[in-house]
């Protein structure tokens, strides 16, 4: 068993090794050992409950790993997310499995420091294997959310009750349990009392930061990022699921892109003693951007917020022209200036934004903007213009091709 000071020591290194809220987290959060339950480790609410044989027959580090990825569990707010989705045994213990899948490619993606070479928890390579034995038309990723997991492993069925079996009779001891308003006390002791020396030693960075750390290292946005980062963006990134701003933002950045066109001009230096004429280049304009907005049928539900997207762009920038389209370009606005000249959007039936992205293409702008919800064909080689996909309503990413920039 371990002692309150090597509980508080456990604190201690995780807080140092994870910074962001979960090092406040870790020195806070009661930890129990627990002789009655198989496996490495249980989350109930605020507390962590280890087991006798995790801290009996494991190494410090191994320890350490399984105390983190409780940790996060709380953290990502697992447990509670896990109560609207869950009723019945079986569906928790599903839910067990897709939370510790999440949780390791989440610590995989932020503290790749701490490894374990003897506990094995699930991972996303595993969701992938399950799901090509079980789903074989289906696309699976490994990076998607809890939720999006636990629907995945549920549609798996057989391979999900061959788990399931092995974890009754005491042979998957990587399966970590999750078991929301279950009959767990919760921990009473925390330890020693951590005094000022030991809070100092604490690098006190919030979950939102640990997000921002996590999109900087993501190329392709915040579209492209593990599920779980795209499930807090709603509550830490609020600004980002503002389509109307988002779209205002990006391309008012575009519009200073280019090279423009330039002019020669003779004029006198102000009080030129010698009355010579310098020669002058002046940059007359930037070049255009063109932004295509789908409107096919699977983006009516969308197409107000779309439209105040592109009214927004345009207060903010008058060098954009608007291609308006489904599989071929039904309206465009060349030269638009005002956004009165924007007087509601067409509606459409199919989509093919790659025909009309090379038909654009063809006039010469630096940058071609495609507003879609991703369901569409996509061009097969790479345009002239830098080519950016902005996913909007019920998008998907799958079929776009890498030179497309996904903002």
């Amino acid at each position: 068993m371990i002692t309150e000071k090597q509980k508080t020591a456990l604190k201690l290194d995780a807080a140092k090794k994870c910074r962001y809220d979960i090092a406040r987290l870790a020195i806070s959060v009661p930890i129990r050992i627990d002789e009655q339950f198989p496996g490495l480790l249980r989350i109930h609410k605020h507390s962590i409950i280890l087991s006798k044989e995790l801290v009996e027959n494991f190494s410090y580090s191994d320890i350490l790993y399984v105390f983190v990825h409780g940790l996060l569990c709380i953290l990502l707010k697992h447990e509670k997310r896990g109560s609207t989705h869950t009723l019945t045994r079986e569906e928790k213990f599903i839910w067990s499995l897709a939370s510790e899948i999440c949780r390791s490619v989440f610590m995989r993606l932020t503290f790749p420091d701490i490894v374990s070479m003897e506990v094995k928890f699930l991972n996303g390579d595993d969701l992938v294997r399950i799901a090509s034995v079980a789903l074989p038309n289906r696309t699976i990723t490994g990076t998607e959310c809890v939720e999006d997991i636990y629907y995945i492993l549920k549609d798996c069925g057989e391979e999900i009750k061959k788990l399931q079996a092995q974890s009754e009779v005491g042979e998957a001891g990587e399966v970590s349990p999750v078991e929301a308003g279950d009959e767990t006390s919760e921990g009473t002791g925390e330890g020693e009392p951590l005094d000022d020396t030991m809070l100092e030693s604490v690098n006190e960075i919030t979950l939102k930061d640990m997000m921002k750390d996590i999109l900087r290292t993501i190329s392709r946005g915040l579209a492209s990022a593990p599920g779980e980062v795209q499930y807090f963006a709603t509550d830490y990134f609020p600004e980002l699921n503002k389509d109307v701003y988002r779209i205002r933002a990006f391309l008012r950045s575009l519009s200073g892109k280019g090279q423009g066109k330039y002019r020669e001009g003779e004029r006198p230096r102000r009080r030129n003693p010698t009355n010579v004429k310098l020669k002058q280049i002046e940059r007359m304009s930037f070049g255009r951007v063109a932004v295509i907005a789908d409107v096919s049928g699977s983006t009516a539900g969308h197409r107000e917020r779309l439209f105040q997207g592109l009214v927004a762009a345009v207060k903010a920038c008058d060098r954009i022209d608007i291609f308006i389209g489904d599989t071929t370009i039904l309206r465009e606005k060349v030269g638009v200036t005002s956004a009165n000249q924007i007087q509601g959007l067409d509606d459409g039936l199919g989509t093919d934004m790659g025909a009309i992205m090379k038909d654009v293409d063809k006039r010469g702008y630096h940058s071609i903007v495609v507003i879609s919800d991703g369901q569409t064909p996509w061009p097969e080689e790479p345009l002239r213009a830098d080519a950016y996909y902005f996913p909007f309503g019920d998008f998907t990413l799958e079929g776009v091709p890498e030179w497309i920039k996904i903002v």
